[in-house]
């Protein structure tokens, strides 16, 4: 019994009855008769506490009744034993475990790490990061990605080693993002490793892979060029790494990076290529960057456009398409982005009751998935909302949105954000606290950082210029004015070359 119990502190407090006896070359059910019968009842050093299948596996669970049980145990034992006994308890896991080891791949990747066997070691670590990706567990991704790394560091004879680093760094770049923000430089990093990786492996997929999660951070950086440039180059990558998922993921992000470029009949194109390759098997598949369905995106980027170029009724029935295929779906991430998208249409409607609506929704959801990004975004589209329908704490419930925003890394719709702080303040007549606010999202513009609204920047510019001093600023509105028309003309924004045109 002090054999077993010494073995059973190698696997953990909680161990596996039937691991033992592998190990120990025992019977099954005499083991477990003694452990529960001696060890819990007698002793009173471990307690059984629950029978698992796995498959057609029985496994009997037990646990010590206290942690310094079997952390005694396990420092009696020295450094070869240990070694020896990892490896039996890893080995005994896979057995009983079989296809399912992603269940404990965490537990695998420790022990056959403690038994200096680094090859596996670093597998059962990627295989661990990746299930704790799909439950948002980012700190236990980082953790196991940064052990894998550091093994292919010191250990230089792992077999495939490049192949392992290549999918560890494509892992962290997405873990890096999500707890980092969209400015992590850390990610950036990974990404492009990976891609470097995936050439000199003339592995496309990966390839594909990482050129998209290094695209999707530009974009939320405001670096829109290098984002179109990055996704013109994926969509070279040969026709046979290119999936039809993979095609749509382009599509849709390039959908985005054109629309804030404000190359709105582009941006609307990209939209519907996409959603031709949006067939029934690719919905409810919610990818990067903020893991909505892809075709509830496009519709949203496509409605956007519309409107832009001078369709408000079609922009309409485009976003309510994506609110409708978001409700379909069931997924919170997706509704949560139909609903940002139809609370943009509506200040662009001068409809403020309904945008604070869709807003107020937006938060909702967005607390309730933690999804940091349209928190801010439903904050600062709430607050003009409620400025716009005269209320003084709209101002202020704007400034939090832009501050969330900061702290997420994007920089993306910074400039039009700012345009709707700079239409709260006017409407509470604070008109030089408006054009220092315009005269900051025209730095961003100035710096190629964003287009999509610089028409209505310098148009907005241009109306509080003459609230401040109408003789003596007249002619410098008029620049404003003639500068909103001639851009929105370039641009086809008809929508906007009529406001300014008006104004």
């Amino acid at each position: 019994l002090q054999e077993a119990l010494s073995t059973a502190s190698v696997e953990g407090r909680d161990f596996t009855a039937e691991v033992l006896a592998r190990v120990l070359q025992r019977d099954e059910r005499l083991l477990v008769r003694r452990l529960s019968s001696e060890v819990d009842r007698q002793h009173r050093l471990v307690r059984a506490r629950d029978v698992r299948r796995v498959g057609r596996q029985r496994l009997s669970l037990y646990q010590f009744v206290h942690n310094l049980y079997q952390r005694y145990l396990y420092n009696q034992l020295d450094q070869v034993e240990r070694s020896y006994l990892h490896e039996d308890v890893g080995t005994a896991l896979e057995a009983l475990y079989g296809s399912r080891t992603e269940q404990i791949s965490g537990q695998l990747a420790r022990h056959f790490q403690e038994a200096g066997i680094a090859e596996k070691a670093v597998a059962y670590h990627l295989q661990a990061a990746r299930q704790a990706v799909r439950s948002s567990a980012y700190e236990e991704v980082l953790a196991h990605l940064d052990q894998g790394l550091n093994l292919l560091r010191s250990e230089t004879g792992i077999h495939e080693g490049a192949r392992y680093e290549l999918s560890l760094q494509a892992v962290l770049g997405t873990a890096l993002v999500a707890t980092q923000g969209w400015g992590s430089s850390e990610a950036e990093q990974a990404y492009v490793r990976a891609g470097e990786l995936a050439q000199q492996l003339g592995e496309e997929q990966e390839l594909s892979s990482a050129l998209y999660g290094l695209a999707s951070m530009y974009e939320f950086q405001g670096e829109h060029k290098k984002t179109e440039a990055i996704l013109h180059d994926r969509l070279q990558v040969p026709r046979a790494a290119q999936e039809p998922e993979q095609l749509l993921e382009s599509y849709e992000l390039l959908s985005c990076s054109t629309f804030h470029q404000g190359s709105f009949a582009q941006s609307l194109d990209h939209a519907r290529r996409g959603l031709v390759l949006y067939s029934a098997e690719q919905r409810g598949i919610p990818v990067a960057p903020l893991g909505e369905d892809l075709g509830v995106s496009c519709h949203a980027w496509g409605g956007l456009a519309l409107w832009f170029l001078g369709y408000p009724d079609q922009a309409m029935e485009r976003v309510e398409s994506a609110l409708g295929l978001a409700e379909n779906l069931s997924h919170g991430h997706s509704m949560a982005r139909a609903m940002m998208q139809a609370a943009r249409l509506h200040p662009l409607r001068r409809e403020p009751r309904i945008a604070q609506e869709y807003a107020e929704t937006v938060l909702a959801l967005a607390v309730e998935h933690g999804l940091q990004y349209s928190v801010a975004t439903g904050t600062v589209l709430r607050g003009w909302a409620m400025a716009a329908q005269g209320w003084a704490e709209g101002i202020e419930v704007v400034r939090v949105g832009l501050d969330a925003h900061l702290r997420t890394g994007a920089q993306m719709d910074r400039p039009y954000y700012l345009a709707l702080l700079a239409q709260a303040y006017a409407t509470q007549g604070r008109h030089r606290e408006a054009l220092a606010t315009l005269d900051e999202g025209l730095g961003m513009v100035s710096l190629s950082r964003t287009f999509f609204y610089e028409a209505e920047l310098y148009r907005l510019k241009g109306a509080c210029l003459l609230q401040v001093d109408r003789q003596r600023n007249a002619d410098e509105a008029e620049s404003s004015f003639r500068h909103a028309l001639e851009t929105a003309n370039a641009q086809q924004a008809r929508s906007l070359e009529l406001q300014a045109a008006m104004s």
